[in-house]
């Protein structure tokens, strides 16, 4: 990945976390999100496409209430109220997803991983899900739960870093290391996120990388 490219991580040893945590990401993305206009469509209102310019480019899906997500530009989508969506880039299963996230007061963000083996929406299996309210993170997996406190604030921007390698899924929120969880369902291509109304999450510069680009 160019250093120059907008939003761009540093390549380096340290551990993934560390290296995206230390990472300064450009102020000018985060808009309020009274502000929020949607600037890019697809011609399937459904599916939409973030960071086309670069080398992991983001496909998505809105799988409910369309009108609550606004794609807002090339590199950022919210999602608000009762809403969910899909991510993934195309053969990426083991590697690292990462996205800088802002949430509005009151939000609680799901995220959920190797739900879907096979499409975008269809959960056979209970993969990993995720929790994200103001100040801090549950975690829970084949029947087990764990929260976390975190040091994430309402309206400002926090990293979320996951990292899947093999049955292994290394889960660090807002700079807090959040666990390290075994799974034994397979690392699949596709991220659930749904929030709850009236929430909004905001996600900018979403990126799905192998774990060749940090190893």
């Amino acid at each position: 990945m160019n250093s120059d490219m907008v939003g761009g991580f540093p390549m380096s040893n340290t551990p993934v976390s560390a290296a995206l945590c230390s990472a300064t990401f450009p102020k000018l993305l985060f808009i309020p999100f009274f502000a929020l206009t949607v600037l890019v469509v697809s011609c399937n209102p459904w599916v939409f496409d973030l960071n086309k310019d670069t080398g992991w480019p983001v496909e998505g899906r809105i799988l409910k209430n369309y009108d609550s997500v606004d794609v807002v530009s090339g590199n950022a989508i919210q999602i608000s109220g009762d809403s969910k969506i899909a991510m993934r880039c195309v053969n990426v299963t083991d590697g690292v997803f990462s996205s800088d996230v802002q949430l509005r007061y009151g939000t609680l963000l799901t995220l959920e991983f190797r739900s879907t083996p096979f499409d975008d929406s269809t959960s056979l299996r209970n993969g990993l899900i995720l929790t994200i309210g103001r100040d801090e993170v549950k975690a829970e997996l084949d029947g087990k739960s764990t929260t976390v406190p975190t040091s994430q604030t309402t309206n400002k921007p926090f990293i979320v870093v996951i990292t899947h390698q093999g049955n292994w899924i290394d889960v660090d929120i807002a700079c807090t290391k959040i666990g390290r969880f075994k799974s034994q369902a397979p690392s699949t291509q596709w991220l659930l996120a749904n929030t709850s109304a009236p929430g909004s999450a905001l996600f900018v510069n979403p990126r799905f990388e192998p774990l060749s680009m940090y190893y």
